[in-house]
C-alpha cells in the first residue's frame, strides 16, 4: 500500500516541517502514543489553542506509523530513535489521517456540507478500495463498515488521526442537524463494540475539549489532554523554556527578551511552555 491523501499519507509534511530553521524535536510524543497502541486508552483528544503545533504533531505521527513508505531517515538523530519501541512500529501500521477542517472547506466547495459525514466516508473509501477492492466495493459505504470488512478479511487494524476534529462544533454556520450527524459519525466509529477491534489508536486534535452538551457524553471513552490538564503530554504541548533558550542562543537573542514578550504558560512538571508559532516569528523577525 503506497502513500495516499488520507490512507497512509506518508512523510512529506513531516519532511517539510523539519526544514524549518527553528525545528524542535518533539518526537518523544511517539513514545507515549506507542504505549497506547491497542490498549483500552488508545483513543485520545489533544486540545490546544491555535498555533500550538497540533498539525505538526499529526504530520509526525503520519510519517512514523504509515506503512507503504520508509521515513527512517527523517527520524535519524531524533529522540524517538533511541526508544526501544522505535523499530517495532516504524512504518508498520495502516494510517487514516484526515484534516477535518480542510475536508469541511472542500465540502463547502463541492456543495456537500449537508452530507458531510458521507463525504468523509466517500473520500476515504475511494482510497481504501484501491487496496481492498473486495471489501470496499462502493464509496457509499460507511467508514465503520469498511473498517469492519477489511479487518474481518485481513485482520488489519487502523490508526486514525483526525486534525481539527472540532470544526463542526465551533463553526457558527454549522446547523444543529449537521452537528448531530457528525456526533453520530464519531460515536459510530469510536464507541462501537464492532469497530473497536479494528482500531489501534485514535489521536484527535482540536481547539475545544469534547463538548459534552452536544455529544451527550457519547465520546466519554476519550481521555482529554488540555492546556489545563496536559498530564504526560505537557512537554509536547508547545516549546519548553529550555527549548526556547536553545533557539534564542542559536539566533543570538537574549532569552529575557523573548520572556518579556511571551511569558509562557506555567506547567508544573515541565516549567513554562511557549507558543511555537509566536517564538518562531519572534526569532525570524
Amino acid at each position: 500500500m503506497g502513500m495516499g491523501i488520507y490512507v497512509n499519507p506518508g512523510f512529506e509534511n513531516f519532511a517539510t516541517d523539519k526544514t524549518n530553521e527553528y525545528y524542535v524535536d518533539k518526537s518523544g510524543l511517539i513514545r507515549l502514543t506507542n504505549a497506547l497502541l491497542g490498549t483500552g486508552d488508545c483513543r485520545i483528544v489533544v486540545s490546544r489553542p491555535r498555533r500550538f503545533g497540533k498539525t505538526s504533531a499529526v504530520s509526525m505521527l503520519e510519517a512514523y506509523y504509515s506503512s507503504g513508505c520508509d521515513s527512517r531517515e527523517y527520524f535519524h538523530g531524533l529522540e524517538i530513535e533511541k526508544d526501544p519501541s522505535f523499530e517495532e512500529h516504524l512504518n508498520k501500521h495502516v494510517v487514516l489521517s484526515v484534516d477535518i477542517q480542510g475536508m469541511y472547506k472542500d465540502a463547502i466547495e463541492d456543495d456537500r456540507v449537508r452530507s458531510f459525514t458521507s463525504y468523509i466516508s466517500e473520500n476515504i473509501n475511494a482510497e481504501l478500495a484501491e487496496t481492498y477492492p473486495e471489501e470496499v466495493r462502493g464509496k457509499e459505504n460507511s467508514l465503520s463498515r469498511s473498517l469492519r470488512a477489511i479487518h474481518k478479511a485481513h485482520g488489519t487494524k487502523f490508526i486514525l488521526l483526525f486534525d481539527e476534529w472540532d470544526v463542526i462544533y465551533r463553526e457558527e454556520k454549522c446547523k444543529a442537524t449537521l452537528k448531530k450527524r457528525f456526533t453520530s459519525f464519531l460515536v459510530g466509529l469510536f464507541k462501537n463494540a464492532r469497530v473497536s477491534p479494528c482500531i489501534e489508536l485514535v489521536y484527535m486534535t482540536g481547539i475545544l475539549p469534547i463538548p459534552k452538551k452536544e455529544t451527550q457524553s457519547g465520546l466519554n471513552n476519550f481521555p482529554e489532554f488540555t492546556m489545563v490538564d496536559p498530564r504526560q503530554f505537557a512537554a509536547y504541548t508547545g516549546f519548553t523554556e529550555s527549548e526556547v533558550a536553545a533557539l534564542c542562543h542559536r539566533a543570538q537573542m537574549p532569552l529575557q527578551d523573548m520572556k518579556a514578550w511571551y511569558e509562557g504558560y506555567p506547567f508544573g512538571t515541565v516549567g513554562s511552555v511557549y507558543c511555537p508559532a509566536s517564538v518562531v516569528k519572534a526569532l525570524n523577525n
